[in-house]
């Protein structure tokens, strides 16, 4: 006779009940780096200088990257592009960057030369009777042949806040005689306040730019122009096209976020 054995429903004294798992918490995702709408602009550029750099308390900077692709042009046509920073108010005139030889003003070159400012950018105390509220301007100066600044150009800075400085240069005087040569802050076309009219040679419609052969350095804060007492100056997000930017694409660059 066989016997089945049934096995014990009684529990077993000697088993455990598993603890369960518990569920993980998840993690949440972190914020998203918003995407610089500037982004796409950039890309098609040189890029320059992307980090802050203090330029306002110490002098002399090389370029890390000098722009390239222009000294083959006949006229001049490029854009470039740079985000600044002004703490404060001067009394003096400070140089961001030159192109050039360093210069002083006035110059005492005999004959007079044309190794300076091709292009500068200035902060400049406001100027003569030119209405700025007391305030300081971007001085500009496309080009400068001993006191003739052919295209120099004031126009209003803010204080305490980053801004974008674009210039289009498409040939010409900067608000001049070819259509297409202006400044731009924040993206919006500026009007300037006057052009500086010292020095002007009588024949300053026929007046034309040039670019160095040999090339010249690109310098960030010409140490004439060097006031550290007056404050910090940084620049970053600085771009170069050796061409002339839309101004669907120069609103976008003066998207600062």
């Amino acid at each position: 006779m066989t016997l089945t054995l049934t096995p014990s429903l009684r529990p077993n004294p000697c088993r455990t009940t598993p603890t369960p798992t518990p569920t993980p918490t998840p993690t949440p995702s972190p914020t998203p780096t918003p995407t610089d709408p500037r982004s796409s602009i950039w890309s098609t550029g040189q890029l320059i200088q992307k980090n802050s750099l203090e330029v306002g308390t110490q002098f002399g900077i090389p370029f890390a990257t000098s722009p390239t692709g222009y000294q083959t042009q006949t006229a001049a046509r490029y854009t470039i592009t740079l985000d600044v920073y002004i703490e404060k108010s001067s009394p003096n005139y400070r140089n961001i960057f030159e192109h050039g030889q360093f210069d002083v003003f006035p110059t005492n070159d005999s004959p007079p030369s044309t190794n300076y400012r091709r292009p500068a950018l200035y902060i400049a105390p406001c100027y003569q009777n030119f209405t700025c509220s007391g305030g300081p301007t971007f001085l500009y100066s496309h080009a400068h042949d001993k006191n003739h600044e052919a295209t120099a150009q004031y126009y209003p800075a803010p204080i305490g806040n980053w801004c974008n400085f674009t210039a289009v240069i498409n040939g010409g005087d900067i608000g001049g005689n070819i259509p297409g040569s202006e400044i731009f802050l924040n993206g919006s076309r500026n009007i300037y306040y006057g052009t500086d009219m010292s020095g002007f040679s009588s024949d300053i419609n026929n007046w034309n730019f040039n670019w160095f052969s040999p090339d010249k350095p690109w310098t960030w804060s010409n140490p004439y122009y060097y006031h550290p007492e007056d404050g910090s100056i940084k620049v970053r997000n600085v771009y170069f096209w050796p061409t002339v930017l839309t101004d669907s694409q120069v609103a976008t660059l003066g998207t600062i976020i």
